[in-house]
């Protein structure tokens, strides 16, 4: 968790809003519930769990957008 927590922390906090919108609804359990949120210029999504998810990339502003993977398990 020490890695999640410096890399969501990299990101200006105060303009951070969560937006489940920009996810297909997948209907986990509470505890594998993929979280979304957003700010300005980024989204970061996680999946507790690693399951996988959907990006609704039509609701995200911007000619480019370019996706990363971070992998806190290694």
């Amino acid at each position: 968790m020490q890695f999640v927590r410096k890399l969501t922390e990299y990101f200006p906090m105060l303009e951070r809003v969560p937006n489940q919108s920009l996810l297909e609804e997948n209907n986990l359990a509470s505890a594998e519930r993929i979280q979304a949120t957003r700010g300005d210029d980024y989204l970061l999504i996680y999946s507790p769990a690693g399951k996988a998810f959907t990006v609704k990339a039509g609701k995200i502003k911007g000619k480019h957008l370019n996706g990363y993977w971070y992998n806190p398990t290694n």
